[in-house]
């Protein structure tokens, strides 16, 4: 299991293997756009496969994340929070001499800052 220093979040699980996945941006993005038919419009793909995928990412028994190191020594963390009744996308930054990581955004029904909406 992962650990984001810091991060008090449930079973944490490398996500990269859904990054090949060609519906894994639609389903990412999807968020900002509400209905079948605005993301058959942007995206162009298959609704039931792109539900499916979205079952996977939110399912309470493994949180996927996403881990980037950048060249400053940061590394940007995505983690789908699957918590029931609080799903959302939390976008963390962290530094190892940083004793936690720190929130950047969170993506779900409620806008947090200061970084990206």
């Amino acid at each position: 299991m992962l650990k984001i220093p810091g991060y008090e979040g449930g079973p944490l699980t490398d996500g990269s293997v859904h990054l090949d996945d060609p519906l894994f941006w639609p389903v990412h993005l999807g968020s900002s756009l509400r209905g079948e038919d605005a993301q058959r419009a942007a995206f162009g793909a298959d609704w039931d496969a792109a539900m499916e995928l979205h079952g996977v990412l939110s399912a309470e028994e493994e949180w996927p994340t996403f881990s980037m190191p950048l060249h400053s020594g940061h590394t940007v963390h995505v983690v789908y929070r699957n918590i029931d009744g609080d799903r959302g996308v939390d976008y963390l930054i962290h530094h190892p001499t940083w004793p936690a990581a720190e929130t950047l955004a969170v993506d779900d029904g409620h806008f947090m800052g200061p970084g990206m909406a």
